[in-house]
């Protein structure tokens, strides 16, 4: 059992090295995705008849692999596992009620509050 979850990490992991790009999901939702793509993998090896779907064989592998890379495009397009909001919960925590402020407004602090330097 122990083996099944980190062949499923390492299919995770394998994943989103696959998909092109920076994927915003955390390293829960890619071992979640890489243990569904095991499973998913596994079930595949054993309808195709190459084995049960406990053990790790070359079809089940390239199945789970390909399972997994449906499973982390799909929580990264609809947005589960981002983590989204630990800044607001950061920032909840610390007791700081300031809202952010936004580019423009620092920019505007930054050259307003600026020292003035004399040339002589």
């Amino acid at each position: 059992m122990i083996g099944f979850l980190v062949a499923g990490l390492i299919i995770g992991v394998l994943a989103r090295l696959v998909i092109p790009g920076r994927q915003r999901i955390g390293v829960l939702m890619t071992f979640l995705a890489g243990i569904l793509g095991s499973i998913a993998g596994g079930v595949i090896a054993s309808a195709l008849g190459t084995g049960s779907i406990w053990e790790l064989n070359f079809v089940g592998f390239i199945a789970a692999l390909g399972a997994a890379v449906l499973f982390v495009g799909t929580a990264e397009a609809i947005g589960i596992g981002s983590g989204g909001d630990r800044k607001r919960l950061d920032r909840r925590r610390s007791g700081s009620t300031a809202r952010p402020r936004s580019r423009s407004s620092r920019w505007r602090w930054a050259c307003s509050s600026s020292p003035t330097t004399s040339r002589r």
